[in-house]
Protein backbone atom coordinates (compact mmCIF):
# COMPACT_ATOMS: atom_id res chain seq x y z
CA UNK A 1 0.00 0.00 0.00
CA UNK A 2 1.52 3.28 -1.16
CA UNK A 3 -0.02 6.64 -0.30
CA UNK A 4 0.34 9.71 -2.51
CA UNK A 5 -1.01 13.25 -2.46
CA UNK A 6 -4.55 13.43 -3.81
CA UNK A 7 -4.78 14.81 -7.35
CA UNK A 8 -7.40 15.36 -10.07
CA UNK A 9 -7.27 11.74 -11.22
CA UNK A 10 -8.45 10.61 -7.78
CA UNK A 11 -11.44 12.94 -7.61
CA UNK A 12 -13.60 11.15 -10.18
CA UNK A 13 -12.82 7.72 -8.76
CA UNK A 14 -13.84 8.79 -5.26
CA UNK A 15 -16.97 10.52 -6.58
CA UNK A 16 -18.09 7.41 -8.47
CA UNK A 17 -17.92 5.23 -5.34
CA UNK A 18 -19.60 7.87 -3.15
CA UNK A 19 -22.42 8.07 -5.69
CA UNK A 20 -22.84 4.29 -5.80
CA UNK A 21 -22.91 4.21 -2.00
CA UNK A 22 -25.45 7.04 -1.95
CA UNK A 23 -23.38 9.06 0.50
CA UNK A 24 -24.41 12.59 1.44
CA UNK A 25 -21.41 13.26 3.71
CA UNK A 26 -18.96 15.90 2.53
CA UNK A 27 -16.29 13.63 4.03
CA UNK A 28 -16.57 11.52 0.88
CA UNK A 29 -16.80 14.32 -1.65
CA UNK A 30 -13.92 13.82 -4.07
CA UNK A 31 -13.80 17.54 -4.84
CA UNK A 32 -14.05 18.40 -1.14
CA UNK A 33 -11.15 16.10 -0.31
CA UNK A 34 -9.05 17.84 -2.97
CA UNK A 35 -10.21 21.31 -1.85
CA UNK A 36 -9.12 20.75 1.77
CA UNK A 37 -6.05 18.67 0.87
CA UNK A 38 -3.49 21.32 1.82
CA UNK A 39 -5.21 21.87 5.16
CA UNK A 40 -5.44 18.20 6.15
CA UNK A 41 -2.55 16.77 4.07
CA UNK A 42 -4.90 14.37 2.31
CA UNK A 43 -3.32 11.33 0.67
CA UNK A 44 -4.85 8.34 -1.12
CA UNK A 45 -3.76 4.78 -1.84
CA UNK A 46 -5.26 2.09 -4.06
CA UNK A 47 -5.28 -1.42 -2.69
CA UNK A 48 -5.13 -4.62 -4.71
CA UNK A 49 -8.49 -5.39 -3.08
CA UNK A 50 -10.11 -2.58 -5.07
CA UNK A 51 -10.55 -0.26 -2.09
CA UNK A 52 -9.50 3.38 -1.97
CA UNK A 53 -7.68 4.29 1.26
CA UNK A 54 -7.65 7.91 2.45
CA UNK A 55 -5.22 9.32 5.02
CA UNK A 56 -5.26 12.76 6.64
CA UNK A 57 -3.69 14.75 9.44
CA UNK A 58 -6.27 16.04 11.92
CA UNK A 59 -5.74 18.53 14.78
CA UNK A 60 -5.47 16.79 18.13
CA UNK A 61 -5.31 13.30 16.60
CA UNK A 62 -2.42 13.32 14.15
CA UNK A 63 -2.62 10.73 11.41
CA UNK A 64 -6.14 9.41 10.76
CA UNK A 65 -7.75 7.21 8.13
CA UNK A 66 -11.24 7.32 6.68
CA UNK A 67 -13.27 4.14 6.34
CA UNK A 68 -11.93 2.55 3.13
CA UNK A 69 -14.06 3.19 0.05
CA UNK A 70 -15.10 0.19 -2.00
CA UNK A 71 -17.66 -2.53 -2.51
CA UNK A 72 -15.68 -5.62 -1.50
CA UNK A 73 -14.83 -7.20 1.85
CA UNK A 74 -14.51 -4.26 4.25
CA UNK A 75 -13.22 -6.43 7.08
CA UNK A 76 -10.31 -7.55 4.94
CA UNK A 77 -9.72 -3.95 3.85
CA UNK A 78 -9.59 -2.87 7.50
CA UNK A 79 -7.17 -5.72 8.25
CA UNK A 80 -4.91 -4.54 5.42
CA UNK A 81 -5.08 -0.95 6.65
CA UNK A 82 -4.33 -2.00 10.23
CA UNK A 83 -1.32 -4.03 9.08
CA UNK A 84 -0.05 -1.04 7.10
CA UNK A 85 -0.51 1.30 10.07
CA UNK A 86 1.36 -1.03 12.44
CA UNK A 87 4.22 -1.23 9.99
CA UNK A 88 4.64 2.53 9.49
CA UNK A 89 3.80 3.68 13.04
CA UNK A 90 5.79 1.13 15.08
CA UNK A 91 2.64 -0.52 16.33
CA UNK A 92 0.76 2.59 17.45
CA UNK A 93 -3.04 2.52 17.57
CA UNK A 94 -4.95 3.53 14.45
CA UNK A 95 -7.54 6.31 14.33
CA UNK A 96 -10.48 5.86 11.97
CA UNK A 97 -11.98 9.32 11.61
CA UNK A 98 -15.14 10.67 9.99
CA UNK A 99 -17.31 7.59 10.42
CA UNK A 100 -20.88 8.76 9.84
CA UNK A 101 -24.38 7.48 10.47
CA UNK A 102 -24.33 6.44 6.79
CA UNK A 103 -21.48 3.94 7.10
CA UNK A 104 -21.17 3.16 10.83
CA UNK A 105 -23.19 -0.09 10.59
CA UNK A 106 -20.98 -1.36 7.79
CA UNK A 107 -17.90 -0.35 9.77
CA UNK A 108 -19.10 -2.09 12.94
CA UNK A 109 -19.85 -5.25 10.97
CA UNK A 110 -16.25 -5.22 9.76
CA UNK A 111 -14.79 -4.30 13.19
CA UNK A 112 -17.30 -5.69 15.74
CA UNK A 113 -15.24 -4.73 18.80
CA UNK A 114 -14.85 -1.10 17.75
CA UNK A 115 -16.06 1.71 19.99
CA UNK A 116 -17.44 4.81 18.31
CA UNK A 117 -16.69 8.18 19.94
CA UNK A 118 -19.19 10.85 18.76
CA UNK A 119 -17.85 14.24 17.72
CA UNK A 120 -20.68 16.79 17.62
CA UNK A 121 -18.40 19.60 16.43
CA UNK A 122 -17.88 17.75 13.13
CA UNK A 123 -21.51 16.77 12.53
CA UNK A 124 -22.73 17.85 9.10
CA UNK A 125 -25.82 19.96 8.39
CA UNK A 126 -27.87 18.65 5.47
CA UNK A 127 -30.89 20.59 4.18
CA UNK A 128 -33.63 19.93 1.67
CA UNK A 129 -33.16 22.14 -1.38
CA UNK A 130 -36.80 23.28 -1.27
CA UNK A 131 -36.34 24.66 2.25
CA UNK A 132 -33.18 26.59 1.38
CA UNK A 133 -34.75 28.03 -1.75
CA UNK A 134 -38.14 29.11 -0.34
CA UNK A 135 -37.85 28.99 3.50
CA UNK A 136 -41.40 27.71 3.97
CA UNK A 137 -43.36 27.49 7.23
CA UNK A 138 -43.30 29.26 10.57
CA UNK A 139 -39.87 28.00 11.66
CA UNK A 140 -38.16 29.74 8.72
CA UNK A 141 -40.26 32.91 8.61
CA UNK A 142 -37.34 35.17 9.61
CA UNK A 143 -35.20 33.95 6.72
CA UNK A 144 -38.18 34.28 4.37
CA UNK A 145 -38.76 37.85 5.54
CA UNK A 146 -35.11 38.74 4.94
CA UNK A 147 -35.33 37.24 1.46
CA UNK A 148 -38.47 39.25 0.74
CA UNK A 149 -36.83 42.42 2.05
CA UNK A 150 -33.88 41.88 -0.28
CA UNK A 151 -36.20 41.43 -3.25
CA UNK A 152 -38.16 44.52 -2.27
CA UNK A 153 -35.04 46.67 -1.83
CA UNK A 154 -33.26 45.48 -4.97
CA UNK A 155 -36.03 43.97 -7.12
CA UNK A 156 -34.88 45.61 -10.37
CA UNK A 157 -31.23 46.03 -9.40
CA UNK A 158 -29.98 42.51 -8.65
CA UNK A 159 -28.95 39.76 -11.05
CA UNK A 160 -27.66 36.22 -10.68
CA UNK A 161 -25.17 34.53 -12.98
CA UNK A 162 -23.26 31.28 -13.11
CA UNK A 163 -19.59 31.33 -12.18
CA UNK A 164 -17.44 30.70 -15.25
CA UNK A 165 -14.02 31.52 -16.63
CA UNK A 166 -15.49 34.87 -17.72
CA UNK A 167 -16.04 36.16 -14.18
CA UNK A 168 -13.49 34.28 -12.05
CA UNK A 169 -11.12 37.25 -11.91
CA UNK A 170 -13.91 39.52 -10.73
CA UNK A 171 -14.98 36.93 -8.16
CA UNK A 172 -11.43 36.82 -6.80
CA UNK A 173 -11.32 40.62 -6.54
CA UNK A 174 -14.53 40.51 -4.50
CA UNK A 175 -13.07 37.77 -2.28
CA UNK A 176 -9.98 39.88 -1.53
CA UNK A 177 -12.05 42.99 -0.82
CA UNK A 178 -14.45 40.99 1.35
CA UNK A 179 -11.59 39.55 3.41
CA UNK A 180 -10.22 43.03 4.03
CA UNK A 181 -13.61 44.52 4.93
CA UNK A 182 -14.68 41.73 7.27
CA UNK A 183 -11.70 42.32 9.56
CA UNK A 184 -13.74 45.14 11.10
CA UNK A 185 -16.23 42.72 12.66
CA UNK A 186 -14.20 39.53 13.24
CA UNK A 187 -11.94 38.41 16.07
CA UNK A 188 -8.28 37.52 15.57
CA UNK A 189 -9.10 33.82 15.93
CA UNK A 190 -11.88 34.06 13.34
CA UNK A 191 -9.59 35.92 10.95
CA UNK A 192 -6.92 33.21 11.23
CA UNK A 193 -9.48 30.68 9.97
CA UNK A 194 -10.63 33.07 7.22
CA UNK A 195 -7.06 33.62 5.99
CA UNK A 196 -6.63 29.86 5.79
CA UNK A 197 -9.87 29.56 3.83
CA UNK A 198 -8.73 32.40 1.58
CA UNK A 199 -5.72 30.31 0.58
CA UNK A 200 -7.99 27.35 -0.22
CA UNK A 201 -10.15 29.54 -2.47
CA UNK A 202 -7.07 30.92 -4.23
CA UNK A 203 -5.86 27.37 -4.89
CA UNK A 204 -9.15 26.07 -6.26
CA UNK A 205 -10.22 28.87 -8.61
CA UNK A 206 -7.60 28.15 -11.33
CA UNK A 207 -8.99 24.58 -11.45
CA UNK A 208 -12.65 25.55 -11.34
CA UNK A 209 -13.52 23.93 -14.66
CA UNK A 210 -11.36 20.83 -14.16
CA UNK A 211 -13.11 20.06 -10.89
CA UNK A 212 -16.61 20.53 -12.38
CA UNK A 213 -17.49 23.02 -9.66
CA UNK A 214 -20.97 24.55 -9.69
CA UNK A 215 -21.32 28.10 -8.48
CA UNK A 216 -23.03 31.42 -8.87
CA UNK A 217 -22.60 35.05 -8.02
CA UNK A 218 -25.11 37.74 -7.09
CA UNK A 219 -24.82 41.32 -8.27
CA UNK A 220 -26.48 44.55 -7.18
CA UNK A 221 -26.08 47.43 -9.62
CA UNK A 222 -23.63 45.18 -11.53
CA UNK A 223 -21.28 44.82 -8.52
CA UNK A 224 -20.80 41.42 -6.86
CA UNK A 225 -22.32 41.23 -3.37
CA UNK A 226 -22.19 37.45 -2.86
CA UNK A 227 -20.92 34.24 -4.39
CA UNK A 228 -20.93 30.55 -3.62
CA UNK A 229 -19.74 27.28 -5.14
CA UNK A 230 -19.54 23.58 -4.47
CA UNK A 231 -19.70 20.16 -6.08
CA UNK A 232 -21.74 16.99 -6.10
CA UNK A 233 -21.19 14.37 -3.40
CA UNK A 234 -23.68 12.10 -5.17
CA UNK A 235 -26.51 12.58 -7.63
CA UNK A 236 -28.74 13.52 -4.67
CA UNK A 237 -26.51 15.78 -2.54
CA UNK A 238 -24.59 18.97 -3.29
CA UNK A 239 -21.63 19.92 -1.08
CA UNK A 240 -21.67 23.71 -0.56
CA UNK A 241 -17.95 24.28 -0.18
CA UNK A 242 -17.81 28.06 0.00
CA UNK A 243 -20.12 31.04 0.32
CA UNK A 244 -19.22 34.71 0.84
CA UNK A 245 -21.46 37.74 1.00
CA UNK A 246 -21.24 41.43 1.79
CA UNK A 247 -22.24 42.06 5.40
CA UNK A 248 -23.38 45.51 4.24
CA UNK A 249 -26.07 44.07 1.95
CA UNK A 250 -28.66 42.46 4.21
CA UNK A 251 -30.05 39.19 2.87
CA UNK A 252 -27.46 38.78 0.12
CA UNK A 253 -26.27 35.37 1.41
CA UNK A 254 -29.83 33.99 1.56
CA UNK A 255 -30.62 35.30 -1.92
CA UNK A 256 -27.35 33.89 -3.28
CA UNK A 257 -28.23 30.47 -1.92
CA UNK A 258 -31.83 30.61 -3.14
CA UNK A 259 -30.83 31.64 -6.66
CA UNK A 260 -28.09 29.03 -6.85
CA UNK A 261 -30.55 26.27 -5.98
CA UNK A 262 -33.27 27.58 -8.29
CA UNK A 263 -31.00 28.05 -11.30
CA UNK A 264 -28.23 25.45 -11.02
CA UNK A 265 -29.13 22.74 -8.48
CA UNK A 266 -32.48 21.54 -9.81
CA UNK A 267 -31.25 17.94 -10.00
CA UNK A 268 -30.27 17.76 -6.32
CA UNK A 269 -32.55 16.97 -3.37
CA UNK A 270 -30.17 18.02 -0.58
CA UNK A 271 -27.48 20.59 0.16
CA UNK A 272 -24.71 19.73 2.63
CA UNK A 273 -23.52 22.89 4.37
CA UNK A 274 -20.80 20.99 6.24
CA UNK A 275 -19.84 21.35 9.91
CA UNK A 276 -19.96 24.09 12.53
CA UNK A 277 -16.57 23.10 14.05
CA UNK A 278 -17.89 23.87 17.52
CA UNK A 279 -18.08 27.62 16.82
CA UNK A 280 -21.13 29.01 18.64
CA UNK A 281 -22.04 31.64 16.06
CA UNK A 282 -21.74 29.23 13.17
CA UNK A 283 -23.70 26.55 15.03
CA UNK A 284 -26.56 28.93 15.76
CA UNK A 285 -26.67 30.13 12.15
CA UNK A 286 -26.80 26.58 10.79
CA UNK A 287 -29.41 25.49 13.33
CA UNK A 288 -31.64 28.45 12.46
CA UNK A 289 -31.90 27.08 8.92
CA UNK A 290 -33.51 23.90 10.32
CA UNK A 291 -31.44 21.03 8.83
CA UNK A 292 -33.31 18.00 7.52
CA UNK A 293 -30.47 15.82 8.83
CA UNK A 294 -27.73 16.41 11.38
CA UNK A 295 -25.27 13.78 10.19
CA UNK A 296 -23.18 12.72 13.18
CA UNK A 297 -19.52 11.82 12.89
CA UNK A 298 -17.54 9.39 15.02
CA UNK A 299 -13.94 8.41 15.64
CA UNK A 300 -12.79 4.90 16.48
CA UNK A 301 -9.44 3.88 17.92
CA UNK A 302 -8.48 0.52 16.40
CA UNK A 303 -5.68 -1.50 17.94
CA UNK A 304 -5.98 -4.74 16.00
CA UNK A 305 -8.46 -6.36 13.60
Amino acid sequence: MTFKDIDFSDVDRICRIADIKGFSSCQYSGVGLWYYASKYKTCVAYGEDGFIYIRQERPGLGTVYLVPLGSGNLRMAMYNLSAYNRRVSNGEEMYIWGITDENKDEFLSAVPNAVLIPDRDWAEYIYGTHNLEHFPGKALHRQRNRLNCFMSDFHDRYTFEQVSENNLDELWEFQCTHLNDIQKIKTTQEMDALYQEHDLIRNVLPHYRELSLIGGLLRVDESIVAYGFGAAVSNQTFDYLCEKSSYQVRGSALMMQSELIRNLLTGFSFVNREEDLGLDGLRQAKQRLRPSVLLMKYTSVVTRI
